[in-house]
């Protein structure tokens, strides 16, 4: 192989994780305080919110993905307080993640289905593992040359994963 099959794919970062690494103290103290300001003198209130936003904030911290890099080796998936790695042996197959459905009925959508609905952009990609686990990798479709690199190198390394079709430009 040449050397250049060799070298890890690096893909861009989430938007979600860097966005949220920033804001996620700042917004664990406002709904804290908020909850607090609503709920005077009583506790529930303000426990409810805060319970809320610690649960989102450790959903955000612990399992949204910053940075993923596909090696020889596997897949090493950088979230903000942890790091996971799955071989290419244990990994299926990589996959788009599945476009929420459209609401059906209302007026808003009988107003707007009047013209042509646009066509949905492509979801980010997913990795899954044995037949059930799914692990986001990104939430966005990739650039075209991250594309072209990952399709490449996953075909060289791991053929026995299925590879999705390549996400429109």
């Amino acid at each position: 192989m040449a050397l250049a099959d060799e070298s890890p794919v690096e893909i861009a970062e989430s938007g979600l994780a860097y966005g949220t690494r920033a804001l996620a103290p700042v917004a664990l103290g406002l709904v804290a305080a908020s909850g607090f300001w609503l709920g005077g003198d009583r506790i529930v209130v303000p426990s409810f919110f805060l319970v809320m936003a610690v649960v989102a904030a450790a959903v955000v911290l612990f399992d949204a993905p910053r940075k993923v890099v596909m090696s020889r080796a596997g897949v090493y998936r950088h979230c903000l307080l942890r790091t996971h790695f799955f071989d290419w042996e244990v990994v299926s197959a990589l996959e788009r993640a599945p476009t929420p459905p459209r609401k059906a009925g209302g007026w808003m959508e009988r107003r707007v289905l009047r013209h042509e609905p646009r066509p949905r952009a492509p979801e980010g990609l997913v990795l899954r593992v044995g037949k059930k686990r799914r692990y986001l990798l990104l939430n966005r479709p990739e650039r075209p040359d991250q594309w072209d690199a990952l399709s490449s190198r996953v075909a060289i390394w791991a053929p026995h994963v299925s590879i999705p079709r390549r996400p429109p430009v």
